[in-house]
């Protein structure tokens, strides 16, 4: 629900905010995105086997200095979701409001979104595979 799609709305909603000093921000953010990749692709390659990405990898490589420092680096990763899966599905939520469903409340539409998509998950990777490729591209 969000990642790069999300970002389109994103940088939108930042340059009018904060005018033009959003754009050096966005120039940061894209260089360090830049530096950071060699070792982001370094630790995917290290653990060619292992699935969920960089938070995954960077599980593997801090679990030789503490257990601690490993789980808290996924823990935190995927908390750092958390509020753009929040702020995605009020976007989707808005504008099936304003589009298909202007009887239903805003933070209703949202939350079933939410609720959807954790039933979907949690009947497991068939059922997500299968509503994935049944979805109209």
């Amino acid at each position: 629900m969000g990642g790069s799609n999300q970002m389109v709305f994103l940088v939108g909603a930042l340059i009018a905010a904060q005018g033009s000093g959003a754009v050096p921000l966005l120039i940061v953010g894209v260089l360090l995105s830049w530096a950071a990749a060699p070792g982001w692709t370094e630790l995917v390659l290290m653990w060619p086997e292992r699935v969920g990405g960089i938070a995954a990898t960077c599980v593997e490589a801090f679990r030789p200095y503490t257990p601690v420092l490993a789980n808290l680096t996924g823990v935190c990763y995927w908390w750092g979701w958390v509020p753009t899966c929040g702020f995605t599905a009020i976007l989707s939520a808005t504008a099936l409001h304003e589009w298909y469903l202007p009887f239903i409340p805003v933070t209703l539409l949202a939350v079933g979104i939410v609720l959807t998509f954790l039933v979907i998950n949690l009947l497991g990777v068939r059922a997500v595979t299968r509503v994935a490729i049944q979805s109209p591209a």
